[in-house]
């Protein structure tokens, strides 16, 4: 086991990398995942999740309290220690991770705190390519503008995690410089007529149909 040195990635790639945490998880998730972003990382107990699908994690990043043993003794020199109770284990694993694209599974539902912390963490971590992916969501965070090609009928949603100013072309109903504020309005369960294009100010969080899950990578990669 490593203690992790916090001025320095633990892991640096060119690589797209699948983190994995210890919250729910569906197989056909993670399969989708590593299709597209073979490198295996696991945030903590989220190993356990790797390990029963039949992925060997190539690090595990965490303060390890919920590990099992038998990850522990199996990935002893994988595993890196970052104590630090003031951030979730996906925090943690996500600032150790330099690389273009992380799609992070197995960190939202269960749980509605644990929910609630990840959707934290995307808004936090602008310009990060990171997108949590689930058997019914893509959510990413988004950009100033963007347009998204996407089929009509698909579904849509803009969440807020603070007072956001936003534009939309291409939704079933569209926005017209309306504030969005978490204790104000959202826009959940609109749809795609289209090519969606997205004028934001704020961080707001755009989830999609996790059938869109390509759209949504080429949008955090700026594509």
């Amino acid at each position: 086991m490593h203690k992790a040195n916090p001025a320095s990635p633990i892991v640096s790639t060119n690589d797209a990398v699948t983190l994995v945490g210890g919250g729910h998880l569906d197989r056909n998730v993670l399969n989708i995942s590593t299709k597209l972003a073979p490198r295996v990382i696991a945030a903590d107990s989220g190993a356990d999740h790797a390990l029963r699908f039949g992925e060997t994690p190539d690090a595990v990043i965490g303060d390890l309290d919920s590990l099992s043993e038998a990850a522990r003794t199996l990935l002893n020199d994988r595993l890196h220690e970052i104590s630090d109770q003031d951030r979730t284990d996906f925090d943690k694993a996500l600032s150790a991770i330099d690389a273009p694209l992380v799609l992070a599974v197995g960190f939202t539902g269960g749980r509605l705190d644990h929910t609630m912390a990840a959707l934290n963490v995307l808004a936090r971590n602008p310009n990060r390519g990171v997108i949590l992916l689930t058997q019914e969501d893509a959510t990413f965070l988004a950009p100033g503008r963007i347009t998204l090609d996407l089929p009509k009928g698909c579904r849509f949603a803009l969440l807020p995690m603070e007072s956001c100013q936003v534009s939309t072309q291409g939704l079933r109903w569209n926005l017209d410089r309306q504030v969005l504020a978490p204790a104000g309005l959202v826009s959940s369960s609109n749809f795609a007529e289209g090519p969606v294009t997205v004028v934001s100010r704020g961080r707001l969080l755009i989830s999609l149909e996790a059938g869109q899950l390509t759209v949504a990578i080429a949008a955090v990669r700026g594509q």
